[in-house]
């Protein structure tokens, strides 16, 4: 068969266009945000990766229902705390944590743990890290708020309040609040 060298010069086009395309999304990229307590500057640090928004994507981290997605945890931040605090409860040493959402199912709600770790495990496109091994700080449930804005990938913005420090999570049209409240 004589191969046309329109033909190979089309399909040529078509394959490097499309892989061009592929290409243009952006690298997710570890961000970070700090704030100030009291007298200690960077008392409360967070690195997180600005993953894309998918809304099939966290569907199925909210209710389950895909093999990759559902059933997998999913490092959302890297904690670093200067000075004691404490979140849901749960008393924080100073140190780094990881910040880890476990997925929801048919009979279970989506839960955050704490995790206590040995320092940096978040890297620039490695977004599907699994969660780090260390000690279990404290789990618990969790469910975002829906809102009428739209973040086209993850944020993390920390808000000081006094010896308090708001932690909001945005991720598409959803926000998670928690306090961390220095002690």
């Amino acid at each position: 068969m004589k191969k046309d060298p329109l033909f190979i010069a089309i399909l040529l086009t078509l394959f490097l266009s499309t892989t061009a395309l592929a290409q243009t999304r952006e690298q997710t990229t570890v961000q970070t945000a700090s704030v100030k307590l009291g007298k200690v500057e960077g008392a409360v640090t967070v690195k997180y990766l600005n993953y894309p928004w998918g809304e099939v994507t966290f569907g199925y981290l909210e209710k389950g229902g895909n093999n990759y997605y559902s059933t997998r945890t999913w490092s959302v931040a890297h904690l670093i705390t200067k000075v004691k605090t404490s979140i849901q409860g749960v008393e924080l040493p100073a140190g780094d944590y990881a910040l880890v959402v476990h997925p929801g199912g048919p009979d279970k709600k989506m839960t955050l743990s704490v995790i206590q770790v040995a320092g940096e495990f978040l890297k620039d496109g490695k977004w599907s890290e699994k969660a780090p091994e260390g000690k279990v700080m404290g789990k618990w449930d969790i469910e975002f708020e829906k809102m009428d804005d739209l973040a086209d990938h993850m944020k993390i913005a920390l808000e000081p309040q006094g010896k308090s420090v708001k932690l909001i999570i945005y991720y598409g049209n959803r926000k998670l609040v928690h306090t961390l409240t220095a002690s």
